[in-house]
């Protein structure tokens, strides 16, 4: 499996490129988007960033924007890319009154593929500033007492969780990355 990993300024680098060691993967700075070619992977990620939010900055953000739209490979969105994905399809991002930061309690709302042999309560690392309360378009997955954490496009293979999975803090983030 070819893995391209966008990094949108993540500290988590190092511990997202742990996750697909067993992969090849090619990781490529946000602003190298342009003209870059996507053909010879398999799977997409987005990373997190708490450098720029995706609200008021979609000029900075139109490449990953454009990508969302039109790719016909699977993507998974992580924090921040969560966040684009929630943007690129209308949902509603809102600044939560405090940062998130540290492990959340999660429960399923849908039974999928990516949470097959999790339980119907987990916990995952947060840390963010933005949320979304509900999906109008996206479907929500797993949810918190912040919000939704786990959204899926209903066709294609578009899946944005929340929380970083890539931070060894819960057994569960590796599950839902394996699935």
């Amino acid at each position: 499996m070819n893995i391209l990993i966008i990094d949108n300024g993540t500290k988590h680098i190092k511990e997202l490129k742990s996750v697909f060691f067993e992969y090849n993967f090619k990781v490529i700075k946000r602003n190298n988007l342009n003209n870059f070619k996507y053909n010879d992977f398999d799977l997409i990620v987005l990373s997190g960033s708490s450098k720029l939010s995706v609200v008021n900055h979609p000029i900075e953000y139109e490449n990953e924007i454009n990508l969302i739209k039109t790719s016909k490979i699977p993507i998974i969105g992580i924090c921040l890319g969560f966040e684009l994905i929630c943007y690129t399809f209308n949902e509603k991002l809102s600044l939560l009154k405090k940062k998130r930061k540290g492990l959340l309690k999660v429960h399923k709302v849908l039974n999928t593929k990516i949470l097959s042999h999790i339980n119907s309560h987990f916990f995952v690392y947060d840390s963010h500033r933005w949320g979304v309360k509900n999906t109008d378009y996206l479907l929500a997955l797993a949810k918190s007492k912040d919000g939704v954490e786990i959204v899926k496009h209903p066709t294609k293979k578009i899946y944005g969780l929340q929380f970083h999975p890539e931070v060894a803090h819960t057994e569960e983030g590796s599950k839902i990355i394996k699935n």
